[in-house]
Order: C-alpha cells, then structure tokens, then sequence
C-alpha cells in the first residue's frame, strides 16, 4: 500500500515520499548536535544547529572508511553563547572553564581571558597526538604560548606568530622550535597545528598543508591542563595576545583525516561568522514547512537576488538548488571573481549593492569588479540569515536536480531526483543550466543559429583559424597528430577532426555549444597555498597536453601568461589571489573543447556529472603537466612559475564529500550556455549594438547587457595548409557591443515563455537570444539585475491573478523602480534608449 506523508500548507506542498514508494526519512540533527546545544545557555537557533550538525556529519563520516571523529580527543568552538563556548563537542560532560571575562563576540575569544580544556598533557598518547588552534586574524605578534600547556622543559604549544619573525613556534614534547619554515608561510590567520607521530621528530601544518619535520626528543608530558584560549606559562594561566576560534586535540591524523578536520573548522568558522542558513539536504523531510507562494529554482547568485527581493516585499519564497548547488552564488562563488563588467554605473539595484558589499569587506573602490568568490558567497549568507543586518528569512533546499515538472491552472509542480516534491504558484528559472523549464517541455534551442548580417554574421560554423602562437603572437603551426606529419597514427587528444571532414558550411547553423571550464581559484601566497597534487588526476596523459610541449618545443621563451590567463583578484599578506580562466590568445588552454559542452547541456544528472570530471580532471592534469611531468620541452621559467601557484585554503571547504570532491576545488562547471529560451522574441546581434539613441525593438527594459558579444573556441581540426599539416581553432569571438557606453537593454519578452508553454515561469538566464546576442547577455550581474525585475514580474501576475505575459510593463517598471530600500543602494538601470 502507498502511504502519502505529503504536507500541503497554503500553496506549496513538500512530500516526503519518494520515488517507488520509499517514505523520505525525516531530517534529524546529529546525537552530537542535539547535545552541545542543550549546553547552550539560551537555545540555539534552527539555523546554528544545522551549521553545528554539518561539522559534525563531515567529521562523523569522512575520509570514507577512516573517518575523523574517532581520532578526536576533545575539541571546541568559541560563540557568543557563554555556556555553548565552553562545550567541549567531544565529551560535554567535559567542558571547558573559564578563568577571567572573555568577550561575547561570536566567533573568537578575546585577549581578555583564558579558557582552559578538562585535559593534561599526560592524557595524551606520547607519541601519537596532535593539536590545533584555529585563529581569527593575525592579531599581535607573540612569542609566547598562545595554545597548549608546558611544564618547565617539555608540553605541547602553539604560538601561530613569533615576534621576531612573524613564523609560527611550537614545543612538542621535550623540543622548541621557536620559528617554523620561512615567514611567508605565516599569516596568523586559519588552523595551525602540531603533531608527534614517534619519538624522534614532530611536525607543523598551516591547515592541512606540513610546513615542516623537526627533530625532537621523547619527552614524558607532566600533568599540565591544556589551555585552549589563553597562555600557560608552566602552570600559570594568562591572557592571550591573539584571538582564536577553535580548538582540537586528537590522536596522530592521517594526511586525508587533516583534509577533511581542517576543511570542516574552516568552514565552520565561516558560516558561523557569515550567516546560517535555513537548509535541507537532499533526500530528506524537513523538521517542518512553511507555504512559498514562489519557488526560485537554482541556488545562482540570481536566484538569491529574485529570492531577496520577493522576501523583502513580504513574499514567501524557498530557494531549490539544482543537481551541482549545493551553495549560494553560483558562479560567482565559484571561481568567476574577475567578473566581466564594461559598464560599472549601467549595474545598479540590488546586483550592485551586492558588488558592493564585496568591495566594502575587501577595501576596495566602488569602480573595481573584482573580488573573492568566498566573499560574495559570504554577503549572500548573510542576507539569508534574519539574525544578521538586512537578513531576511530565506530557506534553501538542497537538490539532486528536477526529474519531472508540470504545470497546471492553479500552479507548477516540481519533482526532484532525491524523492521531494515542491509545490508553488509561480517559479523562477535560475540556473545557469535551464533545467526546469526543459523539464516543464518550455522550448529551448542549444546551439548556433545560421549566420545572417551585421553582428549576426557570427552566427553559425566559424571560419577555421590557427591560434596557435610564439611569445612575439606570430603564428606558428603546431602538428595535430600523434606522430608529426603522419595521418595514420591519429590525432592528438583535444583535436576535433579533419577540416577536410567538416559538413557544416561557414555560416550554417549546428549544434555546437562554446567550451566549457572551471575557473580556477589560485594563490602565490605560501601561508594560504595548497599545492596542487604531485600525481596525476584519473585519465592523465601527458598527450592531452603534446599540443602545448610541440608549442614550447618551437618557442622556449613562451610565458606561462601566455597559456594561461590568471587575473589577481585579491591582494593577500604574502601574494595574491588569482581567477584563473581560459586564455584565448593560447591555442589551448583551460577550456574543454569538443562535443562535451553540446552533451552536457541536454545531458542526463548522471552525463553531466561524467563531463564535470572529465573538465575538472583536464585543468588538474594541466597543472600537473606544467608542474611535474618530466618533459625537457617546458621551460624551467614557465616551471617555476606554475609551481608557486596552487590552490586556495579558505575556499571551497564545504565539497559534496559524498561524491568523493575534496576540498579547495570549484563546486562549479562554468556553464556558459545553456539551451537556450526559446519564445516569441528573440534579441539577435543587431538589438545588441543598435547605435546610441535609437529606440530598442521593446522598450519594456527589465535589464541591462554590459559586455561584448563574445564566444569561446568549440574546436579544433586537423588543417592541411599547402602540405602541412596544422591545428586550427573554430568559434571563437569577441565583437564590441552596447555602443559607446557600452550597454544593451534587456527586454521583459525574452524573459517569458510562450503563453502556450508557460503561464507561470519567467527565466532570468538562459533567456531568449541566438547564440551571439547571448554572448553579452550571459554574464552574471546582467542576470542579477534582471532577476531582481522579474521577481518583481511575478508579483504582479500573483496579486492580479494574471499570466505572467500578461503583466503591465508601466505597473512593472514603477515597482521595479521603486525596490531600492537598503542603505547605499540604487533602483535598477532600465534604459528605454540604446
């Protein structure tokens, strides 16, 4: 018998029953959860139990097979509560005590008191332990103890700073080390840690990367208390200089376990400073629901902002995450933080207040688009948390992705893949993906329409062009083959075809999809730096790569900027942060040319999920290639330069460890373009640069394009020039659009299905537009600003009842007009001119 568990409350229903007649567990918190917060003088929020509860599943269930948790000794976090910092998350029946006033911020103990553990050093395994100390910031620079306990010759100490050498100083067992590594492996700031595994040396970890081995003699450990906050000066317990977080005290970690235990601190620390989320994982039955009106589909920075704006005008509305979100912001807390702005004063409503949240954080100028992806995710976790100033009450569901959809006279249905089913009167498509308006059977087009006139003439096939060039940009011709000049041994990996093979005229309209990648985080600073692996990712061949080694074999004074286009984004204590993306003027790059880009987006969760790996494992192996493989073609300049690149510490560190992703990498393919909206109208490349003062073919502006047309390579082919033979790029360019200021409205209309498809969903990204208008369209702070006006939209169509092609642009345009209500921010840009 098929038992229905559904709750239905106003006009959304989220069942709990799943596909073939299994009931969808109920979301329960962690034993563990539920005992550190009933040590809590005041009861915890839903909202901090879940960040408390996602620690704990991390650390309970990862490494697979060989988790944390049960190496963990004792451990703690510092919060305002003044019982719950004191939790001992380990053992509460063993909580810290508090000697002196500490402040009552919430995620660090201040240099007003001292905390101390229930644990001495002689608890401790002498030649199996290991203990740290998460830090908040640099604070003074301190040669003293700042975490641990000694006796008068041996214990176990950590001073993440040394006053005369800005290097962390540690004792461990009978040995002091009074400055480790070099000082840019230093910046006071993240989890430092030490650890004895024997009793001839000890070890020191910024995070989970070892800094250095130091010798060390075995030394019994007097009956000292541990002191978490604070110095303990052989048993006398003073006030610390510094401020911390966390602490832990364990048995020896593997390399895997610290991953995991410094990835899970990191990312505790963060949410807890930044704003707690209402979520759910997928797959399971909310503790309780309450009624949506409106469903944002997509966890993107644009449905944050449709989302937000919905809220703030006293809508109830849930963000659903697509199959990959499993955070907010999509790309542009994935790794787009160099972001692809012309026109800086053409970006305004909540798009731009959101950039400027970021700018305000990192001390930068209202005319810099640039930023950290964790900073960006870090304002919208904030606006989600009521608790947090201008947050609003926005719960976020976690998905597998939709499975099925349908739409009827009262509302949208929306079936997930992880058994859930959502229930609302109007939705928002907001991936970058289009997901839910194909489930729905809305009309969407992927590929390139035939070439026309004008900026149209973009359209379509390429022209074949060699992009493949010396370090002076002269061309040179790189041989596609396996074995040079010998057809029958095959192509290259990477390479299409032959040219001579190619069906499709120039001009003609095909399937293909521009390339796809991942932008990549990357950092020169040694005190954030997580190296890149020194074995290769799954699938590794250093052929993928042979069209780079014949490139350098012909020029050695080629520079690594020349293959890769890394754009600082961040300065940092000791170097920068750095949006690593495809450079076009290399002939190959970051990008995954070829047929992946077309298949994945009509693709099934578990295709696109392959593709994602094979991108990933492709950037991986290029890094790996540049760094390690012992090819004599690299030049040692380009070498030494790739290795002091590496990946980012306090980034990424909430992976879905469940599909074995680890820490510091992307959660996001860079999804360029999508299959696209297709609707009664479409913006082509002329609308995109009709000359300035002219009157667009809608003036019903809900937003605003502002970059250049501007597609990426497809691929690549075997061309044979006069008898030899050369790799040749198809589908790459960059034409200038939105005329002198750069900027191009957007109409309602593309925003809209057909009335016959769709009455009640509007599409904020993959909007209606060919291939080359979408080029501009496409970027995100564009979508953002739409989002915003079409939440707007929807508001309307609900309170009049009406179909969403029905609503009144002059009513639209007033309420869009009017939304700007925080401090700072301006109404949205809607030029009715070019």
């Amino acid at each position: 018998m098929r038992i229905d568990l559904s709750l239905s409350i106003g006009n959304v229903a989220i069942a709990s029953q799943a596909g073939g007649g299994a009931v969808l567990p109920s979301f329960a918190y962690q034993a563990e959860t539920d005992a550190v917060a009933a040590t809590f003088s005041s009861v915890p929020s839903s909202r901090r139990k879940k960040t408390m509860d996602e620690f704990f599943r991390t650390v309970k269930n990862f490494p697979d097979g060989d988790p944390v948790w049960p190496r963990i000794i004792g451990f703690g976090k510092y919060m305002a509560d003044a019982n719950g910092r004191l939790a001992n998350w380990k053992d509460v029946s063993k909580p810290c005590a508090l000697v002196g006033g500490l402040s009552s911020t919430d995620i660090q103990a201040a240099a007003s008191g001292t905390v101390r553990t229930a644990y001495y050093l002689d608890d401790l395994p002498v030649n199996d332990y290991e203990a740290g100390v998460y830090m908040t910031g640099p604070g003074t620079a301190n040669a003293s103890v700042d975490f641990g306990a000694r006796g008068s010759t041996n214990g176990i100490t950590i001073s993440g700073r040394n006053s005369t050498a800005n290097t962390m100083a540690a004792r461990c067992g009978g040995a002091i080390a009074t400055t480790i590594g070099a000082t840019t492996d230093w910046n006071g700031i993240g989890l430092h840690s030490v650890c004895r595994k024997n009793a001839t040396e000890f070890e020191a970890y910024k995070g989970s990367v070892k800094k250095a081995t130091i010798t060390n003699a075995a030394a019994t450990l007097e009956r000292q208390l541990i002191v978490a906050f604070g110095q303990n000066q052989n048993g006398n317990f003073v006030a610390s200089t510094n401020v911390h977080s966390a602490w832990f005290i364990s048995r020896a970690l593997t390399d895997a376990q610290r991953v995991v235990l410094d990835a899970a601190i990191e990312r505790l620390h963060q949410k807890m400073a930044y704003g707690d989320l209402d979520d759910y994982l997928p797959g399971v039955q909310p503790a309780s629901v309450s009624a949506y009106n409106y469903v944002i589909w997509g966890a993107s920075a644009f449905g944050f902002v449709a989302a937000y704006e919905l809220s703030r005008q006293g809508k109830s509305v849930a963000i659903v995450g697509d199959a990959f979100d499993r955070r907010l912001g999509g790309m542009s807390s994935g790794g787009l933080g160099f972001a692809d702005i012309d026109a800086i004063t053409s970006i305004q409503g909540l798009s731009r207040w959101v950039l400027r949240q970021c700018q305000v954080i990192e001390g930068k100028g209202t005319s810099v688009t640039t930023f950290q992806p964790q900073t960006f995710e870090r304002v919208m976790r904030t606006m989600c948390d009521p608790a947090r100033t201008n947050g609003r009450n926005i719960p976020v569901f976690w998905s597998d992705g939709v499975k099925t959809a349908s739409e009827d006279a009262t509302g949208i249905t929306i079936n997930t893949e992880d058994g859930r089913s959502f229930r609302c009167k109007y939705a928002m498509e907001c991936t970058d993906e289009n997901t839910l308006i194909r489930a729905l059977g809305i009309s969407t087009f992927a590929g390139r329409e035939a070439a026309g006139s004008g900026n149209d003439s973009y359209n379509g096939r390429r022209l074949l062009v060699n992009n493949f060039k010396n370090n002076a940009g002269t061309t040179i011709q790189v041989d596609p083959f396996i074995t040079p000049g010998t057809p029958a041994s095959g192509l290259l990996p990477g390479v299409h075809g032959l040219a001579s093979a190619i069906t499709t005229p120039e001009g003609g309209a095909d399937d293909g999809v521009q390339a796809f990648n991942e932008r990549v985080t990357l950092t020169n600073d040694p005190s954030i730096r997580v190296p890149f692996p020194a074995t290769p990712p799954a699938g590794y061949s250093a052929l993928n790569y042979e069209m780079i080694g014949r490139q350098f074999a012909i020029d050695p004074t080629i520079t690594l900027a020349k293959l890769l286009k890394y754009d600082a984004i961040m300065s940092t204590t000791h170097g920068f942060i750095f949006d690593c993306n495809n450079n076009e003027i290399a002939g190959q790059s970051t990008d995954f040319l070829g047929d992946a880009s077309k298949n994945y987006v009509v693709g099934s969760r578990a295709a696109k999920l392959a593709i994602r790996n094979q991108i990933k494992n492709y950037i991986l192996g290029l890094f790996y290639w540049l760094q390690y493989e012992p090819d004599a073609r690299i030049p040692a300049t380009v070498r030494t330069l790739a290795l002091t690149f590496g990946l980012v510490a306090n980034h990424y560190c909430d992976p879905d460890w469940a599909s074995g992703q680890k820490p510091n990498w992307m959660h996001r393919t860079y999804v360029r373009e999508p299959a696209r909206l297709v609707t009664d109208y479409q913006m082509v490349g002329s609308d995109m640069n009709s000359g300035d003062g002219t009157t667009p073919r809608s003036t019903n502006i809900i937003g605003v394009a502002v970059y250049s047309l501007d597609s990426h390579w497809l691929y690549r082919y075997a061309f044979d020039n006069a008898g030899t033979w050369e790799v040749r790029g198809e589908g790459n360019f960059v034409v200038s659009a939105g005329g002198v200021d750069k900027t191009t409205p957007i109409p309602y209309e593309a925003c809209i299905p057909m009335r016959t498809q769709s009455k009640r969903v509007v599409v904020s990204f993959g909007i209606s537009a060919n291939h080359v208008a979408f080029g501009s369209t496409r970027m995100e702070f564009s979508a953002m600003q739409a989002a915003q006006s079409l939440a707007c939209a929807l508001m309307i169509a609900d309170e009049q009842g009406i179909d969403v092609q029905d609503v009144d642009y002059a009513t639209l345009r007033t309420r869009i007009l009017a939304t700007a209500t925080l401090a700072n921010e301006t109404a949205p840009y809607l030029p009715q001119m070019n």
